[in-house]
């Protein structure tokens, strides 16, 4: 009995709804050519999928499948390794409800600015937000993310290369507690924009990484919010000076590849 007790705890029978879960995402390309069963699968089935997919079985190798999944009830969607093209763009404004969506780069091969922007409007609910290594992503996608995208609370936009000084501007009455602007265009003109603003009331954690700035543009910060920054130093001998600084503030200093502190 004590064995039995002992087996029954380490080893859990899945329910009958996993396994159905399963099976369905391990052989989603026979329904390819016959998608009536997957159309008219219940919401919460479709997400269950398509996070067992994303999450496990290393996304989604069909577009076309994942897009008869798509729902308005959708909140989690990682679209890492996916390829996305315009049309999947089009058929993600029907996850109108989505909280948390992580986008692959974006190129302009395969997808318009156009289309990208005509989807903002659509993520009111968003509160994060991950677009990396996309050229599509300028100023004026920003100043959509901000118009329509209140609750965001994270904003991952590293490698975006067309991110100017400007889309600060567009940030500035943001919530935002997350921001990540490694690698992008950003100077310490960009870096005066958060002063007296409301995304300085709230930002934590701010990346700006391989950006041209220096320590005399962190200055600008609210170092008694700051709890992480990352940035590469250009004076090796230089720190921020500012008296709201705090402990406990966690600070990455790079010069190259060295770390400092």
């Amino acid at each position: 009995m004590d064995n039995l007790n002992y087996y029954d705890k380490k080893y859990t029978v899945p329910s009958l709804y996993r396994t159905c879960i399963r099976n369905i995402a391990s052989n989603l390309m026979y329904f390819k050519h016959d998608k009536k069963y997957l159309e008219v699968l219940p919401a919460y089935m479709k997400n269950s999928i398509i996070r067992l997919v994303t999450k496990i079985y290393g996304g989604f190798q069909d577009n076309e499948i994942l897009r008869l999944l798509l729902n308005s009830e959708l909140e989690d969607l990682d679209l890492t390794i996916c390829r996305v093209n315009d049309r999947l763009l089009e058929d993600l404004r029907r996850c109108t409800n989505l909280r948390h969506l992580v986008l692959p780069p974006l190129n302009s091969t395969d997808c318009t600015k156009e289309t990208l922007c005509d989807l903002i409007p659509e993520l009111r609910h968003l509160e994060s937000l991950h677009v990396r290594d996309s050229l599509i992503v300028d100023d004026h996608v920003i100043s959509l993310i901000a118009k329509y995208c209140k609750n965001l609370d994270l904003l991952d936009l590293e490698k975006c290369m067309s991110i100017t000084d400007d889309a600060i501007l567009h940030l500035r009455e943001m919530k935002l507690t997350k921001l990540s602007l490694a690698h992008t265009n950003i100077t310490d003109k960009g870096i005066a924009h958060i002063e007296n603003s409301e995304l300085e009331n709230h930002l934590e954690d701010f990346n700006v990484k391989y950006c041209n700035i220096s320590c005399a543009g962190l200055n600008h910060l609210r170092w008694d919010k700051i709890k992480y920054i990352g940035f590469e130093v250009v004076d090796i001998d230089s720190k921020p000076n500012n008296s709201n600084a705090r402990k406990g503030t966690g600070l990455c200093w790079f010069h190259r590849d060295i770390v400092l502190a």
